[in-house]
């Protein structure tokens, strides 16, 4: 049994050195969702069409100006 449960389908997860990944049990199509490792060595679990500044609470203007545009 994983601690960890996947955002999209909330099938099991199964954390790896590289990248974690669910079994897709629970997903009509059995299809499984991978999560990249970080660099840094943290999962991003957040889907990618969730991913704006909006959702992370940061405004627009300042995350432009934190990234230098």
């Amino acid at each position: 049994m994983s601690l960890f449960i996947c955002p999209l389908c909330q099938s099991p997860l199964q954390p790896a050195v590289d990248t974690w990944r669910c079994d897709g049990s629970l997903h009509p199509k059995q299809t499984s969702h991978p999560f990249d490792v970080a660099r840094q060595g943290y999962v991003n679990l957040l889907p990618v069409q969730q991913k704006s500044p909006k959702h992370l609470g940061i405004a627009k203007n300042l995350s432009m100006r934190v990234n230098g545009f």
